[in-house]
């Protein structure tokens, strides 16, 4: 007998389907062939499911004598791709019921339409429907993974629950998650998380984007700051959307009421102090010797203009032990010109729960008159002619021109938008006038060495004295410390007052020097190549500032 089906089998994107709880309903997604439609075919499907390990049907054979199940076709309006068509699987329908942390096989046919109709109700005579109709089958498809896991649950740690509502610390902006299993020896775990932060009228005010999980040391559990000053007696909302690593996906709501309970401030004085001149802001924090002993963390956070001063970011964090009298410097230089910032100093207890909380008295703002070049530890200030003589976003775009059309259409491709832009500036010890980017000691590698220069530089002729206008082994030995830090390849901070804030690689770097001033002067040039957004977080994951937590 010769087939007389036109089907072509389910379509399968992915080999395998998302984690599922194992006393629920799996869904296997599909699409159908370019030259199928359902119009053509049965309203329901075969489908066979097999133990992965042993390739034996794990089917009820009660209800499933032919190891073979006969269930409905079902559309899942949500979704706008192809694979919109999915079968589902009862727990019932296993033998014994899914297994936790257990793989299984299926795989799916269609059903021609003009194959005899079969009750779903009556398995036992399937064998019979199966010998008559066989012409009218399309081949199977591809195995399709699907995997049990057991029930998670995400419990949020560092709220109360008093009256029956649920109360948050007003300085508390630290949100623990731990997601736990049903199961004690599941191996699945948490892979990624998103939080999302609302007002009392559902108005997103912040947004954590995707966030990885350490799937080395413990990855079931993560701290989030809160990127936002709460205000008390206000109610916000959060969700926290995750993820495993077997693409299991859930949400958790949480409503809270910002109660104050902690220190209104922190128990250190706190300052901050702008120095416009080098483009940054100084951070002091002093504590007495007549307070007492204090073990703990502190943290450094920002807030800006740009956010209306409701988003705060953590900074830099100082972890003490058993300090009595302190004091400590830190100096924030990735401000940028134009933009009003504020700092706030916070503790952090045992089990970095957020404690008091010191915030400066008023914002500053720094108009920088130079550009600057900035990692974690160099900030070099380009003085001298500084100069960028274009500006270039680059887009990937494509003109396609046709023969029945007299214009062309332009197709943009991807998403890539990155700046590119050439720099140059003149190289002299004389730029960094506060020794910023490197010491005169530093240069001359210690005092004794940077002494001897100094003595033979006063005691040279009169006739012709070396001063700051003609040294050449200063301008020498700073000028390749300069050289060292253009071509090391690390990410940087560009700041201007006119371009702003970027990060940037530096490519196609060189110098030129000054024949008029007998080359003890150079020149450089290079172009900055947008690498990443300019944002507080990536500022840590380059290096320009250092890790906090």
């Amino acid at each position: 007998m010769s087939i007389v089906t036109n089907l072509y089998p389910p379509v399968i994107y992915n080999s395998y389907m998302p984690a599922f709880v194992y006393n629920t309903t799996a869904r296997v997604y599909f699409s159908l062939s370019e030259f199928n439609s359902l119009s053509e075919m049965k309203s329901y499907a075969q489908v066979t499911v097999s133990n992965q390990n042993t390739n034996l049907s794990v089917l009820d054979t009660s209800k499933y004598p032919s190891e073979i199940m006969l269930t409905t076709i079902k559309t899942d309006s949500t979704r706008t791709t192809d694979d919109k068509y999915y079968i589902e699987i009862a727990n019932s329908d296993i033998n014994g019921g899914f297994q936790i942390d257990e793989y299984y096989n299926v795989q799916i046919r269609f059903i021609d339409g003009a194959a005899t109709d079969m009750a779903l109700t009556t398995p036992q005579a399937l064998d019979a429907w199966l010998a008559a109709n066989l012409d009218y089958f399309s081949e199977w498809s591809r195995l399709i993974i699907i995997r049990a896991i057991s029930q998670p649950t995400m419990s949020v740690a560092g709220y109360e629950i008093v009256d029956g509502h649920i109360t948050w610390s007003m300085a508390n902006n630290n949100l623990i998650g731990t997601l736990t299993f049903a199961a004690d020896d599941e191996t699945e775990y948490l892979k990624d998380y998103r939080i999302k932060l609302y007002n009392s009228d559902d108005e997103l005010l912040t947004d954590s984007e995707t966030l990885y999980t350490d799937n080395y040391n413990n990855p079931n559990s993560f701290i989030y700051s809160f990127k936002y000053n709460f205000e008390i007696g206000e109610s916000y909302s959060f969700t926290i959307d995750y993820e495993t690593n077997n693409l299991y996906s859930n949400s958790t709501t949480i409503e809270f009421d910002v109660v104050q309970d902690s220190p209104d401030e922190v128990d250190f004085s706190f300052g901050a102090k702008l120095d416009e001149n080098n483009a940054r802001v100084d951070i002091d924090i002093k504590r007495s010797e007549d307070k007492p002993s204090y073990t703990g963390k502190l943290v450094i956070r920002r807030t800006s203009s740009e956010s209306n001063f409701t988003i705060w970011e953590d900074m830099h964090v100082i972890n003490l032990t058993a300090v009595t009298r302190y004091k400590y410097e830190w100096f924030d230089e990735t401000i940028k010109s134009g933009v009003w910032y504020n700092y706030a100093l916070q503790e952090v207890s045992t089990g970095n729960i957020r404690q008091g909380i010191r915030i400066g008295k008023k914002p500053l703002m720094a108009i920088f008159d130079d550009v600057f070049l900035t990692t974690k530890d160099k900030q070099l200030k380009i003085k001298f002619n500084p100069t960028v003589n274009s500006f270039k976003q680059n887009i990937s775009e494509m003109k396609i021109e046709t023969i029945g059309n007299k214009y062309p259409f332009i197709r943009r491709n991807g998403s890539i938008n990155y700046a590119e832009f050439p720099i140059s500036g003149l190289i002299s010890f004389q730029m960094d006038e506060d020794q910023i980017f490197i010491t005169k000691e530093e240069l001359y590698l210690n005092k004794t060495i940077m002494k001897k220069y100094d003595r033979y530089n006063d005691e040279i002729s009169e006739d012709l004295p070396i001063t700051e206008a003609n040294d050449f082994v200063y301008e020498k030995l700073f000028r390749d410390k300069v050289m060292e830090f253009l071509y090391d390849g690390e990410t940087k901070l560009f700041r201007s007052p006119t371009e702003g804030n970027y990060l940037v690689r530096l490519l196609d770097v060189s110098f030129a020097p000054n024949q008029s001033l007998g080359r003890m002067i150079w020149s450089f040039s290079a172009t900055a190549t947008e690498i990443d957004e300019d944002t507080v977080d990536n500022y840590e994951k380059y290096g320009i500032i250092a890790a906090r937590g």
